[in-house]
């Protein structure tokens, strides 16, 4: 009898060993898997995190090349009102010698530049129609010059120094170029209400 108590006790012995390393795995088992599962929620949420970073950037670059193709496009509308007034306003001013107050305006443009150039003999270059005038408005000032009528413009002239190293352009033609860097903002404003 003692050794069937003695078996006995030795396999309760190893029943509650094996129990208690079953429960030691069990334990064990549980702690990794719910290790693991705050790593794969960890994971998860960085990767989430990531996606919603990298969406992020995605959607402020698709905003900002869309922001610049609208400038670009509003850029060329206005370039081409601004381009269209000023075709317009050379059209208007195609026929400006068969206006009334042609001839002040041209002596206007002849004096400007005289005195712009500020020498005492002229090369006034000028359209063969503003010979006459030209002439006339030369006498009455007393200025001293040649003319060469080898222009072909809307009206005004171009007055040099008589060795030429002095220009003054100051035709329809080159003061409209002028007026569109001078003007061009208020002219936008004035086009678009920006």
């Amino acid at each position: 009898m003692v050794y069937e108590e003695l078996v006995s006790s030795m396999q309760e012995a190893a029943e509650q060993n094996n129990r208690e390393t079953i429960e030691r795995a069990a334990r064990q088992a549980d702690e990794i898997i719910s290790d693991a599962q705050k790593q794969a929620a960890g994971i998860r949420h960085r990767q989430m995190q990531e996606r919603i970073r990298q969406a992020d950037v995605e959607r402020n670059r698709q905003t900002y090349l869309a922001t610049e193709e609208v400038k670009t496009a509003i850029s060329h509308v206005k370039e081409q009102l601004l381009h269209d007034a000023f075709e317009a306003a050379a059209e208007d001013l195609s026929g400006i010698r068969s206006k009334p107050g042609y001839e002040a305006l041209f002596e206007r443009l002849l004096t400007e530049a005289v005195y712009e150039v500020r020498g005492k003999e002229f090369i006034f270059h000028i359209d063969p129609r503003d010979r006459d005038l030209c002439n006339r408005i030369i006498q009455d000032h007393q200025f001293s010059g040649i003319i060469r009528p080898d222009l072909e413009t809307a009206g005004g002239l171009i007055v040099c120094s008589s060795d030429e190293r002095i220009m003054v352009h100051n035709t329809i033609e080159s003061r409209l170029e002028r007026a569109k860097d001078v003007y061009r903002m208020d002219i936008l404003l004035e086009l678009t209400g920006e």
